[in-house]
């Protein structure tokens, strides 16, 4: 397989080797256990983005760091 210039220099031979073994073994599971698995990935993130704002804002609740998140991602 021919790779960009860009590409090459980014990527090294093994990772560009992980990276395909990656997308043949995504390709080969059922659509259902990868949607099952992207929506864990985004709880796991949610949770991880509240535990982080409650370090820096202890009196917040989940509900008022998850409002502004959404509020301020509204505004980009």
């Amino acid at each position: 397989m021919e790779y960009s210039r860009v590409f090459r220099e980014v990527m090294t031979e093994r990772t560009i080797n992980d990276l395909t073994l990656k997308m043949q073994a995504i390709k080969k599971k059922p659509k259902d256990e990868l949607l099952r698995q992207f929506f864990e990935m985004c709880d796991f993130g949610i949770k991880l983005y509240i535990e982080t704002e409650r370090k820096r804002f202890p009196w917040k609740t989940d509900f008022e760091i998850m409002k502004h998140y959404f509020l301020t991602k509204q505004k980009r």
